[in-house]
């Protein structure tokens, strides 16, 4: 027992002694976002859900229902020695998001005029990029910089459609309601060679996307650029500035189209009641046949700018604020593009404790990717081995984000020397 406690000092002293940069490393990390805006997550697991639909339409903003998903899976490794250095990294960048106007849950909760159409935009999209980046780290005098060229290939990517629902209280008591899309999806492979009119896949589908992977998702392939520099302006305060700036679209040159249209009924719920007899609806849905194309859709991942800044507080050496602020916009110069609806401004808050740059602890209150989020950090560096762990709650609204509206998540593992 006490050859363990020895070796586990001399451990932390070892750990205590050097930079926190390791010469050589090499990790994995996984980082999962999922979150909506239509009840807390504590409020589903109940013994008795109680769906409260004037209160969560009161509490919803402009954008009503939001649902997003992130997932951004990484491998990499890095060589630094004093300030410089070169790495290498392969990611996943895979991103969803699906979204029903305020308007839409109002009629849910307290009807509307009748006789009278109420009119909802519908949003959605996706996106999924594979991506090999190179981070370079250098400094002249006392500024650091960090650049990182990425070449990146969009796999998928669907903009967001043409698409509504209409729903409509009628004079006799029924309800009804129409939803159209019109929606594109763009690939790095050719979907006419691998389904139907009907989404069916055809016979040799697999070898189809076999061959498009190992040869033709190159020719998808676009440029980017990450940017960092920082500068120790006091002892106690260092000021920097990030930029994330596409060069080269990708370019995706397949694509499939369809129209989908839903009709649906309810009879007069009150004329049900009153008989006794549960509630009568019916619906109907149609699809029409994929259409198919090869004109070339180029797309860029989202460019942005801004400030960032590390303040160590007074007499307390070890307990670190890192403000940053900035702009974002989802793909800049692209057909779906618009200045409004894709742009937006991001910031982050967050706090860390250090000690020794052994045990790492963090919080951080964060707006980015569109997304509220609160999430605290730990990191646990033995020189050799590090294990990074971040869990917080997410939402699409500041106050969501407190209510455990979504969960978000990252595991890493890095080992080196």
């Amino acid at each position: 027992m006490k050859k363990l406690l020895c070796l586990t000092a001399a451990l932390f002293l070892a750990s205590s002694s050097v930079s926190a940069e390791r010469i050589f490393e090499f990790g994995v990390d996984v980082f999962a976002q999922v979150d909506e805006s239509f009840m807390p997550v504590n409020d589903v697991f109940v013994e008795d859900l109680v769906i409260d639909l004037p209160a969560i339409a009161d509490s919803m903003d402009e954008d009503g229902f939001v649902l997003d998903a992130i997932f951004e899976p990484s491998i990499y490794s890095n060589f630094f020695i004093g300030g410089w250095g070169v790495g290498a990294a392969l990611k996943l960048d895979g991103y969803a998001n699906f979204g029903i106007g305020k308007g839409f849950w109002e009629f849910l909760a307290y009807g509307n005029e009748l006789d009278t159409d109420t009119t909802v935009k519908v949003s959605a999209g996706a996106e999924l990029y594979a991506e090999l980046a190179v981070p370079v780290k250098f400094r002249f005098g006392q500024l650091q910089f960090k650049v990182t060229p990425s070449a990146f290939m969009p796999i998928i990517y669907i903009p967001n459609p043409n698409a509504t629902v209409t729903v409509k209280t009628n004079s006799d008591g029924t309800l009804t309601a129409e939803g159209i899309a019109t929606y594109t999806v763009y690939t790095a492979i050719d979907l006419s060679k691998v389904f139907t009119g009907n989404w069916q896949m055809n016979e040799g589908a697999f070898e189809e996307i076999g061959s498009t992977l190992s040869n033709d998702l190159f020719q998808t392939m676009g440029f980017d650029v990450d940017a960092e520099v920082t500068y120790p302006l006091f002892p106690f305060f260092t000021i920097g500035g990030y930029a994330h700036i596409p060069v080269i679209p990708g370019r995706l040159s397949n694509s499939a189209t369809q129209t989908a249209t839903a009709t649906g009924q309810v009879d007069a719920i009150l004329d049900s009641f009153s008989k006794g007899e549960s509630i009568s609806y019916a619906y109907t849905t149609d699809f029409t046949d994929l259409t198919f194309g090869h004109e070339v859709y180029s797309v860029n991942r989202p460019m942005r700018f801004g400030m960032m800044g590390k303040v160590v507080l007074p007499f307390i050496g070890n307990l670190f604020i890192e403000p940053k602020i900035g702009f974002a916009t989802r793909n800049p110069f692209g057909k779906d593009w618009n200045l409004q609806d894709s742009s937006t401004l991001e910031y982050s808050l967050g706090v860390t404790y250090s000690l020794y740059n052994i045990v790492n602890l963090s919080l951080t209150h964060e707006y980015w990717n569109e997304v509220f989020s609160n999430y605290a950090g730990l990191s646990l560096n033995v020189r050799v081995a590090q294990l990074n762990l971040l869990v917080g709650t997410s939402g699409s609204s500041f106050r969501e984000s407190f209510n455990v509206y979504g969960l978000k998540a990252k595991v890493g593992v890095c080992i080196g020397f």
